[in-house]
């Protein structure tokens, strides 16, 4: 059998393997290794290698030793660190746990005696050093001996600080994401180690710690990006070198959408996008070398203190930030007076709940359905804090993971026999009727947004590319990308009327005149950014989600489609954005980072306020929804109690109406 077959089945089997489908995957290897055998290939003793993390996967711990210790026999070369942390892997599994330290000790000796790693090799790293902590806390545990305890305490502090510089040195966003799904376990067992001191020490220090772990495992990937932006943006590089970072950006953009969406050229297209990541890589690298503040901003990874938070608070709100564990997950409440750090739940406890209360939300299920659903939630997520949020009014809940689960809609009593008898949901005690509710991605960024907070005059841009075609209900089920979506007109005619009674700058643009090159030339005028259209997520690739504009015809580049990877490269001074469009908060996850999203791009290309959707949701809900917002707003209101207000009216507008109608837009920021 010819080689081509042996490297068909090898990708096969890693396709298996990496969505842990460990049995299908030792198959294909098993089929390729024996084509390598027999053509004498270099990748043949590699098998090896990967058959011993797959049977380490399935627990079948004898077969996986066998394999790996016959990869370090003869691929110690090319693959020998890789070997040598799935070998610790095996000993720690095993409870060989002494024996497994010296396996890691080696892997990050080596790691740390390079200069520049490799990709695999901060893999390696970051594995090592998380087993290697956890394996300390193991025997901590078993012994109660605090020398265990004290040693994880200062190997975390000094990876902590590995680990920072090995994300800000990380350039790829695909990279950074794969390495963010292994740091973020990192930092889970940092985590433990710190709250198993603060059991030991009621210390001040250790809290604050606690704190900045919470935080290093949220959203540190979009944390760095920011930082990368704003570097651009504010270390007084000249004119033409920002215009030419700003066009390679863009060129790449284009390029990767290219080779993901269109099925020929793929040759020419990878070698495009070769030569465009080469010269932006080599003008990144001029950048740093020629530019010290540039360096010196983009690298900055500092958090926020719990003091810096605090000063920032008003008596009235909470802040939520969860972190969420195999074995054990937390949630830190920080008032202006006070933290706390509660234990809750498991991550594999929680997540069937929230996948009952998303399904009921999206499904549009009955009251007794959905009532039960949203209250053994409450039950996980906020009954443990109940007592700390007496006499608070606003929550800002941090955690990337929740983005898609709105507390808004949880209810924190069980529905009454009357409520479920006439399947009336208005009389479910709902969080909205209790509280404003906002998220962020941290409590670091959403710190950085209040800071730069500047009082604003609102002045409109709004955009309904499809609000021509008879008014008419359409199902959100049926709807179709290119459907006329006729309220959005009504929409935002309303916006224009409600922005012009109070004299406010508003512009809108309909149907044609609605374009993507329309609204990419002219937001970064605006204050208040308004996009009433069509959305679709990705889940699968990031930066194919989008929004539908109406087409051009002057260039090939610029049709309807704005998608995910494009908004990063714009630059938006909007206080307000909101994409009043189905599924725009819906995207690919990662974990510790949350749903990569169109309106986490939108964060990063600089508005400071976003509100957008979970789910489809009809187009006649979606205008009633907007126009008490904005009411609201121009009426004075915040935009967190504007959007409270407007929920709350559709609850009391009509009680038979199922929360997915209100409860699917949600706000980052403030």
């Amino acid at each position: 059998m010819r080689l081509e077959f042996g490297n068909f089945y090898n990708d096969l089997a890693f396709s298996h393997q990496q969505t842990k489908q460990y049995r299908k995957a030792i198959q294909y290897y098993q089929k390729a290794f024996k084509i390598f055998q027999k053509h004498k290939y270099k990748s043949t003793y590699s098998v090896y290698v990967t058959l011993g993390q797959c049977y380490l996967e399935l627990g079948d711990f004898t077969q996986a030793i066998n394999y790996l210790r016959k990869g370090l026999k003869y691929d110690q070369e090319d693959n020998g660190n890789t070997i040598l942390t799935s070998i610790g892997i095996y000993h720690y599994k095993t409870n060989q746990l002494d024996s497994a330290l010296v396996y890691f000790d080696k892997v990050i000796k080596d790691a740390k005696a390079s200069n520049t790693l490799l990709f695999k090799d901060k893999k390696n790293f970051t594995t090592a050093i998380t087993y290697k902590i956890s394996g300390l806390i193991q025997l901590y545990t078993k012994s109660k001996k605090r020398t265990h305890l004290e040693q994880a305490n200062q190997e975390l502090r000094k990876y902590d600080k590995d680990i920072r510089k090995m994300v800000s040195f990380t350039r790829r966003r695909g990279d950074q994401l794969v390495l963010k799904s292994l740091i973020q376990k990192f930092y889970q067992v940092a985590l433990r180690v710190n709250i198993l001191s603060i059991k030991n020490k009621t210390n001040q220090s250790i809290v604050g710690n606690t704190f900045y772990l919470f935080e290093r495992a949220q959203s540190t990937i979009l944390l760095s990006s920011i930082n990368y932006s704003e570097a651009i943006k504010f270390a007084g590089l000249p004119a033409n070198l920002v215009k030419q970072e700003r066009d390679f950006r863009e060129e790449i953009t284009y390029y990767k959408n290219q080779l993901i969406t269109k099925a020929k050229k793929t040759s020419s297209y990878q070698d495009s996008l070769f030569k465009y990541n080469r010269q932006y890589e080599t003008l990144i690298a001029q950048l740093e070398k020629d530019y010290p503040k540039y360096a010196q901003l983009k690298y900055q990874n500092k958090t926020v203190s719990i003091a810096e938070v605090q000063s920032k608070l008003d008596t009235q709100t909470a802040l939520l930030e969860y972190a969420f564990g195999a074995d054990q997950s937390y949630l830190m409440v920080i008032t202006k007076t006070g933290v706390n750090v509660i234990p809750i739940a498991a991550e594999k406890k929680l997540k069937p709940l929230m996948n009952a209360y998303y399904e009921a939300l999206a499904n549009e299920s009955g009251v007794n359905v959905f009532a039960m659903a949203s209250y053994n939630l409450y039950e996980a997520l906020l009954k443990p804090i109940e007592k700390y949020l007496q006499g608070k009014s606003r929550l800002l809940v941090i955690a990337p993971s929740l983005e898609s689960i709105p507390f808004e809609a949880l209810i924190s009593q069980k529905a009454s026999a009357n409520a479920i008898k006439n399947d009336d949901y208005s009389q479910l005690n709902y969080l909205i009727n209790q509280y404003q509710v906002s998220y962020h991605y941290s409590a670091t960024l959403w710190h950085r947004g209040v800071q730069s907070k500047q009082k604003i005059t609102p002045r409109l841009l709004a955009l309904a590319p499809f609000s021509t075609g008879k008014s008419e209900a359409v199902s959100t089920r049926t709807r179709k990308s290119a459907d006329p979506l006729p309220e959005s007109g009504v929409e935002v005619k309303k916006l224009f009327n409600l922005f012009n009674t109070k004299k406010l700058a508003a512009d809108i643009y309909l149907a044609k005149k609605a374009t993507k090159a329309r609204f990419v030339n002219n937001a970064k005028d605006y204050s208040i950014l308004h996009i009433a259209s069509h959305s679709s997520a990705s889940t699968k690739n990031a930066d194919l989600a989008k929004i539908r504009f109406a087409p051009n015809s002057d260039t090939s580049k610029v049709d309807g489609l704005l998608y995910s990877g494009e908004v990063y490269n714009l630059s938006l001074n909007a206080d307000l954005l909101v994409l009043s469009s189905c599924e725009s908060g819906v995207g690919k996850l990662a974990q510790g980072e949350g749903v990569l999203s169109l309106a986490r791009s939108f964060l990063y290309a600089g508005a400071r306020n976003i509100v957008f959707s979970l789910w489809d949701v009809n187009d006649t809900e979606i205008r009633k929804l907007m126009e008490a917002f904005y009411t609201n707003f121009l009426n004075g209101q915040n935009y967190r109690e504007a959007l409270q207000k407007a929920q709350q009216s559709r609850i009391k507008a009509d009680k038979f109406l199922p929360p997915k109608h209100w409860a699917g837009f949600i706000m980052i920021g403030e």
